[in-house]
């Protein structure tokens, strides 16, 4: 996982919210569940949030995070060679899979893009500009959330300044 490393700046943006930021997330009954929710709930408390954890066994995950009862979860996205089919089905707007019913019309095009296009470096740069996006949404706070276990392979790439860069 990658944590933002500029609290101040998360205290102002808090602060700058004016109201209380509070929300629960659902973490894996495991020693290891446990040990990201307590590093996620010092962060954040920390930066100024409340973030209270709510332990459930693995198998209770995927239903909860399909029938969009919870407001941030764990879930694995596969790393695989190609990032579209992840991509697409997890941030397309109208995925069953889109667990967090993010909608954005600039990151479907995007997709569609990414999905049609042959030139390679073309797709690194769609791939960059989906996960600044992304990254964008993340920190606007709306809606409920996912914490990806893995990145893309696009999103560590060299060849694309975007990736890299923040």
């Amino acid at each position: 996982m990658r944590f933002p490393n500029d609290l101040e700046k998360a205290k102002a943006l808090i602060k700058d919210y004016g109201k209380p930021v509070e929300f629960k997330m659902l973490v894996t009954a495991t020693p290891r569940g446990r040990t990201i929710g307590q590093v996620l709930q010092q962060f954040w408390k920390r930066a100024g949030a409340n973030m209270e954890i709510e332990q459930v066994d693995q198998a209770t995950i995927p239903p909860r995070a399909f029938m969009r009862q919870f407001q941030l979860t764990p879930w694995r996205i596969v790393d695989l060679a190609d990032p579209d089919i992840q991509m697409y089905a997890n941030f397309k707007t109208g995925s069953p899979v889109a667990l967090a019913n993010y909608s954005n019309p600039e990151l479907d095009k995007l997709l569609e893009h990414a999905r049609v296009t042959a030139d390679q470096d073309k797709r690194i740069e769609d791939y960059c500009a989906i996960s600044a996006a992304r990254s964008t949404r993340r920190r606007s706070g709306s809606g409920p959330s996912r914490t990806p276990t893995t990145q893309s392979r696009a999103r560590r790439s060299k060849d694309c300044p975007r990736c890299t860069a923040g």
